[in-house]
């Protein structure tokens, strides 16, 4: 049993340590795309590095605080489900803002300009995948919507288990 412990404790070492410097090359990832790159190449890569960082952190909370996903059990509808419902919700609103927005312009005739978000009447623009100019939030909304289905089984699971009388 102690040494299952301590292979335990390293792996959420590794695991913390490897999480960590994921973040933070992420993060030095976005700083280079915005002082070397512009137009659509910067914004598809300050959208790459930022999903790292958000997997490397997300990965790093799991680790420390495992419960922030898998919540105690309860009657009716978890905390933590709804907690996670809303941040997917809140990661998602960009991408619908983006859709109407899009939506709009090419109804009325113009072009969209995905790198300055406006839309344009008398310029063609090229178009750009909504992964490419959104790949974080799209990245993020699926990550809380994961979570929220996890945090939601986990806790209806507990709950339908029977309890052993020690």
């Amino acid at each position: 049993m102690y040494r299952s412990a301590i292979i335990v404790g390293i792996v959420k070492a590794a695991a913390l340590v490897g999480s960590g410097a994921a973040a933070i090359y992420g993060g030095l990832g976005v700083l280079q795309a915005l002082s070397l790159y512009q137009g659509s190449r910067a914004l598809w890569n300050v959208n790459l590095w930022s999903t790292l960082v958000l997997v490397g952190l997300v990965t790093a909370a799991l680790v420390v605080w495992p419960g922030i996903v898998f919540g105690k059990a309860r009657a009716g509808f978890p905390r933590s489900t709804a907690f996670w419902l809303l941040a997917a919700a809140l990661a998602a609103w960009p991408l619908a803002k983006e859709f109407v927005a899009i939506d709009a312009c090419l109804d009325a005739g113009g072009s969209y300009d995905s790198v300055h978000a406006q839309c344009s009447m008398s310029t063609s623009h090229p178009l750009i995948p909504l992964h490419r100019t959104h790949g974080f939030f799209i990245v993020a909304a699926a990550v809380a919507a994961l979570f929220a289905a996890l945090s939601f089984l986990s806790s209806k699971l507990r709950s339908a288990a029977p309890h052993s009388a020690a």
